[in-house]
């Protein structure tokens, strides 16, 4: 699994580079919201699709293999969209013709810092009445990936708000040095987009296929955060549950003393003075009607969890550093009334 040549520039220049086989999977609200992208995709295969956690099914994987037959395995898959659009296209340019080369243009700033990077993608797939979150996956590396800033002047606060949530992630695990200065100087978001990117793509690098102790860190926040998900049927979205699963998973490192009070205040203020993520009280809307049982069946569904008793947490060790522990199921349920209620334990 090879380093992926990363391209920065307007799209309607890099586009010049795209093969004339290529199908290109868009996101139809940025075709909508970006003339210049429809009129530089005007001679290529282009298959609009409605972006959301939806998407990510079979059906819609289906719909994407069917339309790879009759090219050839040099033919690319060129996804245009944010993580979700990401994520299926990804299986569908594993399993299409047994592999073909995948090229990743991230429209969201959280696709940009995360889901862009590290070659996983999944689809959910159906289970007790409700939907298990990346149930089906694969690892398949894009063989580039294109950065396209003005892309990005069309998002919502909500959607930089997750790109700053999802980059402050990753400072606050491996880089203590760059947390101090952010701390300091909040920083632009070119520069904090270049240094969320560096960071993943190093942990992805020495762990490609998360066997080690590496990448399994980047699930800081994910335990909780994929709950919260499924409790709101996906209305809170991916980057703010993470934030929200970032707030529970200080309090249960507090709670087991492997993150010192300190430190969990301190991340807790810069999530919310420099990331800006959303408060406690969102938390406790997200599970207000999530029982003790309820809970642990949602943690159940985790892919990530491993045959032991409990549930395997990323907890913040220090500002730069993490771990990944076993955490009692007794611990959460005793966690669960403070987060309904809003407040720190």
């Amino acid at each position: 699994m090879n380093a992926q040549p990363e391209r920065w520039g307007r799209f309607e220049h890099l586009a010049r580079w795209l093969p004339p086989r290529a199908l290109v999977v868009a996101d139809r609200r940025v075709l909508r919201l970006h003339p210049q992208v429809r009129a530089a995709l005007s001679r290529h295969d282009v298959l609009a699709v409605p972006a959301g956690e939806q998407l990510k099914s079979m059906r819609s994987l289906e719909r994407i293999l069917e339309q790879m037959i009759g090219r050839t395995r040099h033919g690319w898959l060129a996804v245009l969209g944010g993580g979700t659009v990401g994520d299926v296209c990804t299986v569908a340019a594993h399993l299409a013709m047994r592999g073909v080369p995948l090229l990743q243009i991230p429209t969201t700033l959280l696709a940009a810092v995360d889901a862009s990077i590290g070659g996983k993608g999944a689809v959910n797939l159906s289970s007790g009445g409700g939907a298990v979150k990346n149930a089906a996956g694969v690892f398949h590396a894009p063989a580039a990936t294109w950065l396209c800033p003005e892309l990005f002047d069309t998002l919502s606060p909500r959607q930089v708000r997750e790109g700053k949530t999802e980059a402050w992630k990753m400072v606050l695990c491996f880089d203590a040095a760059t947390a101090r200065k952010w701390a300091r100087r909040a920083p632009g978001v070119l520069e904090w987009l270049r240094v969320g990117r560096a960071i993943k793509a190093e942990v992805c690098r020495k762990d490609p296929l998360e066997q080690g102790s590496a990448r399994v860190l980047l699930n800081f926040g994910h335990t909780l955060g994929h709950a919260v998900e499924a409790a709101t049927g996906f209305r809170v979205s991916h980057g703010d549950a993470v934030g929200l699963g970032m707030l529970a998973a200080l309090d249960v490192g507090r709670a087991m003393y492997r993150t010192p009070p300190r430190t969990a205040e301190r991340a807790e203020r810069l999530l919310a003075e420099r990331a800006e993520t959303l408060p406690r009280s969102a938390l406790a809307r997200a599970l207000a009607k999530v029982d003790a049982s309820q809970l642990q069946r949602l943690l159940a569904a985790d892919k990530k969890r491993t045959a032991d008793p409990g549930h395997r947490m990323v907890l913040l060790e220090r500002i730069g550093r993490a771990g990944v522990y076993p955490v009692p199921a007794f611990t959460l349920r005793r966690l669960l009334s403070s987060w309904r209620e809003g407040r720190r334990p």
